[in-house]
């Protein structure tokens, strides 16, 4: 019976098409890929993603967004996240996005196969794009991550829309609902969906179906009326117009006011940055110069001019997605992932004429070769990391790498024509393709259990006692953008007000945190080792002056009402008895915790400033419980749009 089941087997397999065996290779690359996501194995991701699992978290546990929990994203990536933490917790939240990069992946590979692009090309494309993103932007920032797979969900449903010459309402309303869903996780990463819209508007009027044209406006209105009309009915019954224009304040105005990001914006210089350290720029040269260099017209069809209409999608695609990118006027590796669904088509294309189309070798092989010597100079020269970059660095390393990469590719191309060597390989380009796959998925199953763990012993130990000391529905507060602690204590927080300090909200925000936590009392409050550092220093020089009032009210507040445990961890006055794990106390032999004590080794900050140097030990000072720290010096009173909560 085993021989006959072997027999069938072995038969059959020769049987296999390509497109399902490169499909069903690429899935797994997917797959594994998503092992990167920390979340998986119960650790945090950066501060900004960990914000967002935490939403998720409260909201399935019936906490409402933007009343008992407020941040700058919209709606749409704190829904997502709660259907995952339903679905099995943080492991859920990083299975829900695995299925919307496998979809995609499965997608982008269709819409190349129905551009008749070969399955070696589009395997090439599409793991070089998910390398990309996989070995220099995935940290788990989640808003950008779900623009890129909700753009590559949408793919085949536009290359269908363009194939068919008219519009079709059940495969329209597909890539309108992703719209829709892209721009309630955050209003401006729809640069994708507006290239293809605007070009196929005008290619539906171009061809004179008018008809065409404005019925796929109405799925678009259609698709936004019926997400946000639910957010608008949920938000509503929740908590009445008030709460509604909370979401819309959050979600979009605050990000107009013009003070919000301390920046001269919108800064389209910003927003160009992308644009050249993904390499696009190289993809898109090679591209324009082949397509009129030759008469290379055939995409989907023969019979018109394609090459017009892609260029014209690929040209509204990058003014789009510089304006999205010049809106915060920042510089942020992950704002570079806008950029990245604009790379299939062309990469494919070159990848195929490289491999059918003996004439047009030259250009596309070199082209290539020049994108690859580009992105690996850019991660063997320069150190890759989550701080915000400065412009000039940005164009004097993209600068640095294009130089070499052109002196590579002229070496190269000299020595072809002296040895007069031609010749392309698929063996070759097929092993090159598995070769970066397997690089990816080695990375990704090598370090994804070992990012997003504490930072440093001093954070570790800060996790246990809190862990020891607390129970789930227990609060803490986390001062500062060091949002990884409420996923590694598995705690929530005691304050609605989780706006990232980057943003200058228009109002006092430090007042209303500090109205919070006095409302709640947090069992335990973090605070940035850094932070101490700089206050004590301060307060022993006598130069308080640099500090708001709103700064020096919460020290005061904290003096007043809690104890320090170890520096940065502080326990409220309420709370008798610390448990300190074991671990703790034998790593911290010898030293007390006490004024005069040495302090651990300073923590680093989030993903953000993770590259922080170990400080010097300096003395703790005792919490200050005298008349400086009086409870009457903060207002006892219940925060805006807290909730009192019963244990």
């Amino acid at each position: 019976m085993k021989t006959d089941i072997r027999k069938i087997l072995w038969e059959n397999l020769s049987k296999i098409r390509e497109h399902e065996l490169i499909l069903f290779a690429l899935c797994i690359v997917g797959i594994i890929f998503s092992f990167l996501n920390p979340l998986w194995y119960g650790h945090a991701p950066g501060f900004d993603a960990s914000v967002y699992a935490l939403f998720g978290k409260m909201w399935a546990h019936g906490e409402i967004p933007y009343q008992d929990m407020i941040d700058i994203k919209g709606p749409g990536i704190y829904l997502i996240n709660m259907v995952g933490y339903r679905l099995g917790g943080y492991q859920g939240i990083a299975f829900i996005e695995t299925l919307f990069l496998v979809f995609g992946i499965v997608s982008v590979d269709l819409a190349l196969r129905l551009f008749k692009f070969s399955p070696l090309s589009r395997f090439c494309s599409i793991v070089t794009v998910i390398s990309l993103l996989g070995l220099r932007y995935y940290y788990g920032d989640m808003v950008e991550d779900y623009a890129v797979y909700l753009a590559m969900i949408a793919s085949y449903p536009f290359a269908l829309l363009f194939n068919l010459r008219r519009f079709n309402w059940s495969i329209g309303l597909i890539p309108a609902f992703a719209f829709a869903i892209t721009t309630s996780i955050h209003f401006n990463n729809g640069a994708y969906f507006v290239a293809w819209y605007a070009m196929l508007f005008l290619f539906y009027c171009s061809a004179g179906s008018l008809s065409s044209a404005m019925k796929m406006l109405l799925s678009v209105v259609l698709a936004m009326f019926v997400v946000f009309g639910l957010y608008f009915l949920y938000f509503y019954f929740e908590g009445g117009m008030e709460l509604v224009n909370n979401v819309v304040f959050y979600s979009i105005v605050i990000h107009f006011n013009e003070q919000a990001y301390n920046l001269n914006i919108p800064d389209l210089s910003a927003g160009f940055v992308g644009f050249v350290r993904t390499g696009l720029w190289i993809i898109l040269a090679g591209f324009v110069w082949l397509m009129y260099s030759k008469d290379n017209l055939l995409f989907v069809s023969r019979e018109g001019n394609d090459r017009r209409w892609f260029f014209l999608y690929l040209g509204f695609g990058i003014v789009a997605t510089i304006v999205a990118n010049s809106l915060t006027g920042h510089i942020y590796d992950h704002y570079d992932q806008l950029y990245l669904p604009f790379m299939f088509i062309p990469l494919a294309f070159l990848m195929h004429r490289y491999l059918h189309v003996k004439q047009d070798i030259h250009i596309s092989f070199l082209t290539i070769l020049f994108l690859l010597v580009f992105l690996v100079s850019e991660h063997a020269i320069w150190e890759w990391n989550r701080q915000e970059w400065e412009q000039p660095d940005v164009y004097i390393h993209a600068g640095i790498n294009a130089v070499i990469a052109l002196a590579v590719c002229l070496a190269v191309f000299f020595m072809r024509r002296w040895f007069g060597f031609y010749r392309h390989s698929h063996a070759v380009f097929l092993c090159l393709s598995i070769f970066i796959s397997v690089i990816i998925s080695f990375y990704a199953l090598s370090i994804g259990h070992t990012v997003g763990v504490p930072w440093d012993e001093s954070t570790a130990q800060k996790v246990r006692i809190i862990n020891e000391n607390t129970e789930l529905n227990d609060k803490i507060w986390v001062d500062g953008n060091m949002y990884q602690y409420y996923i590694w204590t598995d705690r929530t927080t005691s304050s609605p007000y989780l706006i990232t300090t980057q943003l200058m909200a228009p109002y006092d925000f430090k007042t209303k945190v500090l109205s919070s936590i006095n409302y709640f009392r947090p069992k335990f409050i973090v605070v940035r080792e850094k932070s101490i550092d700089d206050f004590r220093e301060a307060e022993k020089n006598n130069n308080l002056g640099k500090y708001s009032q709103q700064d020096l009210a919460f020290v005061r507040f904290i003096r007043a009402n809690y104890d320090e445990v170890v520096k940065g961890l502080y326990k409220s006055k309420k709370v008798k008895d610390v448990v300190v794990p074991e671990k703790e106390e034998a790593a911290a032999e010898g030293k007390e915790i006490s004024e005069g004590a040495s302090v651990s080794q300073s923590e680093s900050v989030s993903s953000q400033a993770s590259e922080q140097e170990a400080r010097p030990q300096l003395k703790v000072v005792e919490v200050d419980s005298s008349g400086n720290g009086n409870d009457n010096q903060v207002k006892e009173s219940q925060p805006e749009n807290a909730k009192e909560k019963t244990e």
